[in-house]
Formats: structure tokens, C-alpha cells, sequence
């Protein structure tokens, strides 16, 4: 078999490396390849192995992280839906027990008879089959959220999930204690106290309760008076975290003690809240609390219009020299956001609920942030198939296929470019991808096969 010289064969890898790269980009965006440049000693032996291992490489990363297997066992049997989730990170940091929120539209799964009434029946597990740890927010609603704590997702990589549902013997396995680094629901009322002359208590219907039966009030006397609860850990501001708290105003609360300020401090009480002031001009801000007399209101804006009457998400983000304030509607809409710049206080040990009164409290967590944070997308729903496979039910994944096709066709072209050919025909099956690669040129002709 004819071979390449080292001059001639080195030129032409490096230009196949770069149309192999831009074809990437420009079909997939996102799935980029590692090409690494070939040593001369291994260019003077046989420079045709060193480039199908480099092919080999690329294409097999692009199975990976696609996930382009032809076909996924469905791991629960007793189970007739899912839906695949992708989260992919986006900071450039390694992520370890971080804890994401899916979008799913319960409410409609419901209606249609899929799921059970309660969410009793979502399941979540990973690329491998094996079942993680979740929280379902707002059960039969079309702003639920299913968390789930991902233990690893590596710096601007990606992970794949499959949610379940469609099981109506199945009992819920929602848990917020196992998902966040710190959670309370209510549903369960302990370790809240009194705070500067302040009370929290655990309320009930026909106050205001955003999921299951139980939320706080915050009620007798105003700032800084509350309650808090310790978190069981020291938060220090070595990394970024996130702190967040359902809350809830009524209209017709708002003329007496009308901010609602909660967030976290020390056990002295020093620390930060995210706050807002109700009524004709409300302010969103940030308050910082020395004691029980000396607090300063930071960061004022002005969202024009009142949140009051719903359930709104108040997040207070806490960064090495930074603190947000967020507050955003159930639909996720943006209501307002404010910030300062601030390091005065760096270590914390408590949730704290002050304010007004009354206002209302509920799913409280402490989670770990970076900025941005991952991204999630959702695919279509699928219905569990009536075939099997080795005992395990198959779906196909055409999206990846055809994505593994566009990429083989911009490879084609490049070739094609340099008046060379190249053939690569690939067998899908049940747990890998077999390809077959075939190259002419006038000087070689090879043809190799490889699995992934």
C-alpha cells in the first residue's frame, strides 16, 4: 500500500484537522474536537494510523457527548413516559453537588391523565440508569420545577438525564433535604426562635400556603424583629451561594410594617437580606443588619408596580465581594434585581425571616451558585415502546443520528475540496457505534474500522 511521505502526508492531516473542527462548529455549534498535532517519529512509521486514531478520537467524542446511540433502555418498566434533559455548564468551572431546575409542565401531564395528581410518580436518573436525588416544586402546575443534585458536571461540559412519570402505583420520592445544602418546607416545624422581639409561626390554610399544607407568617412587631433558624453549616463567602425563599404579601397588608426582608446572618445577627418596601412606589433592596438597632437599606430601584396577592421568588446571591438581590414572578419573569458591592461580613450560620407583618414564607433553600449558572433543555416526550431488547425497552434517538450525519457529510466536503475522497458508513447498534472509513487519494488508499 502506497504511504504518504512526511512532508506531503503532514500538510494534508493538518488541513483535514482544521475542516474537521470548523465542520464541527459549524454543524453542532457546541461539540468541539481535539485534534493534537502528530509527532514526527510517529509520522516516519505509518502517518495513516496516526491519522484514523485522531478520526477515531473525534468521532467517538462526538457520540459521547451527543449521546448518539441509536437506542437507551427504558430503565423502568412500570413507568410509560419520559423525557431526556441535557444540562450543560457554562462558567468553566467543575460543578460537584449542584443543584438544577428542570421546567416541567405538570399542570398539562395531569389534565392529561399521565401523571399522578400529587407528582407521586417522577422518577429522575442519569445517563447510566441509575436513580438521583430530587425535589418537585409546585406539583400540578405549569411552573413546576423538578431539582435534582447532579454530582458532577465538568467545566463546560454536559450531562444527560431522563425524567419518568406515568406510574400510578408509585409514591413519591420528592426530597429537598437530599437536593439542597440547606432546606425547610414547613411541613415539618422545628428549630425556629424568636428574634429581637419578633415572632414566626407555622401557618395553615386559609392563610397562605405556596405547596402542601403548612407556610410561615412572620408576624408581631416590625424590623428587624422576626425569627430565625440555624442552617447547620458555617456558609463562608469562598464561592458563590444562592438563598432562597417563596414569599407571599397580601394587599391588604401593606399600610402597617410593609417590607419584607429575609436572608441570612451570623449568631450575633450581622448579615445580609433582600428585601422590599409594598405600596403605591415600592423599592426593592439590599439590608444590611449590624444589630437590633442598626441596619442600612442599599441598593434601592423602583419596579414601578406592587408584587403582592402571589407567591414571588426572593433570592438573595451571596459572591466573594458582591451581594444580589433577585426577585422574580412563578413564571420566572424578572420583577427586579439590585446589588452592592460589599465584604464586611463573611461568614454565616442562620436563616433569618424579618420584616413587616404578616407576610408569608415557604420553601426555603440554601444552594451552591456560580454565574451563569447551567443551562437545561428539555426534550420531547417519549412513550415507552411495545418492542424489548435483551429484556429492556428501546427508543430510538433520530436528533443524534442525524447530527452524527451532518457532521459526516461536512467531512465529505472538505475532502472533496482537496480532490480526495472519503467514505464513512457507520452500523448503529444497541450499546455502541461500529464506523467504517474509507479514504482515497493519489498517493493512499486505506480503509479501517473502529467502535464507539
Amino acid at each position: 500500500m502506497p504511504r504518504l511521505s512526511k512532508c506531503s502526508f503532514k500538510g494534508q492531516f493538518f488541513v483535514i484537522a482544521a475542516a474537521l473542527v470548523m465542520a464541527l462548529i459549524t454543524s453542532l455549534g457546541v461539540y468541539l474536537v481535539s485534534l493534537e498535532r502528530p509527532s514526527l517519529s510517529s509520522l516516519s512509521l505509518h502517518p495513516e494510523l496516526e491519522y484514523f486514531t485522531q478520526l477515531k478520537e473525534s468521532l467517538c467524542e462526538l457520540v459521547n457527548k451527543t449521546g448518539a446511540l441509536p437506542v437507551t433502555s427504558w430503565q423502568l418498566p412500570a413507568w410509560s413516559y419520559r423525557v431526556e434533559v441535557t444540562v450543560t455548564e457554562q462558567s468553566g468551572n467543575n460543578l460537584y453537588g449542584y443543584a438544577v431546575a428542570i421546567p416541567l409542565d405538570t399542570a398539562t401531564l395531569i389534565a392529561q391523565g399521565k401523571m399522578r395528581s400529587d407528582c407521586g410518580d417522577i422518577r429522575v436518573l442519569n445517563s447510566t440508569g441509575s436513580e438521583i436525588p430530587y425535589w418537585v416544586e409546585l406539583c400540578n402546575s405549569p411552573y413546576t420545577k423538578i431539582w435534582i443534585k447532579v454530582p458532577y458536571l465538568p467545566a463546560n461540559g454536559l450531562k444527560q438525564f431522563y425524567i419518568y412519570y406515568g406510574n400510578p402505583s408509585a409514591t413519591s420520592l420528592s426530597n429537598g433535604t437530599a437536593v439542597f445544602d440547606f432546606f425547610d418546607d414547613m411541613e415539618t416545624w422545628s428549630g425556629w426562635y424568636a428574634l429581637w422581639g419578633g415572632y414566626v409561626y407555622q401557618a395553615s390554610s386559609p392563610y397562605p400556603v405556596y405547596e402542601k399544607t403548612y407556610s410561615l407568617q412572620k408576624a408581631r412587631n416590625c424590623h428587624p424583629a422576626g425569627g430565625y433558624k440555624t442552617i447547620g453549616f458555617t456558609l463562608t463567602r469562598t464561592r458563590e451561594w444562592a438563598i432562597e425563599f417563596m414569599r407571599y404579601r397580601n394587599s391588604a397588608d401593606v399600610n402597617d410594617c410593609p417590607c419584607d426582608r429575609t436572608g441570612i446572618s451570623d449568631n450575633s445577627g450581622r448579615g445580609y437580606n433582600i428585601g422590599i418596601c409594598h405600596g403605591t412606589n415600592p423599592y426593592v433592596f439590599i439590608d444590611k443588619v449590624y444589630n437590633s438597632a442598626s441596619t442600612s437599606v442599599l441598593g434601592n430601584v423602583y419596579p414601578g408596580t406592587d408584587i403582592t396577592n402571589q407567591w414571588y421568588l426572593a433570592q438573595l446571591i451571596i459572591t466573594p465581594t458582591e451581594i444580589r438581590g433577585v426577585l422574580k414572578k412563578l413564571d420566572g419573569t424578572l420583577y427586579a434585581s439590585t446589588s452592592i458591592t460589599d465584604t464586611q461580613f463573611t461568614s454565616f450560620t442562620r436563616i433569618v425571616i424579618e420584616g413587616g407583618r404578616p407576610y408569608y414564607v415557604d420553601a426555603i433553600r440554601i444552594r451552591k451558585h456560580v454565574t451563569p449558572e447551567p443551562s437545561v433543555s428539555v426534550g420531547t416526550e417519549e412513550s415507552k415502546p411495545s418492542t424489548t431488547f435483551s429484556g429492556s425497552y428501546l427508543v430510538p434517538k433520530k436528533v443524534v443520528l442525524s447530527q452524527l450525519d451532518n457532521f459526516i457529510v461536512q467531512i465529505k466536503k472538505e475532502y472533496e475540496k482537496m480532490g480526495d475522497s472519503i467514505e464513512i458508513s457507520y452500523k448503529a447498534n444497541p450499546t455502541n457505534i461500529t464506523f467504517n472509513v474509507t479514504l482515497y487519494s493519489p498517493e493512499l488508499y486505506m480503509n479501517a474500522s473502529f467502535t464507539c
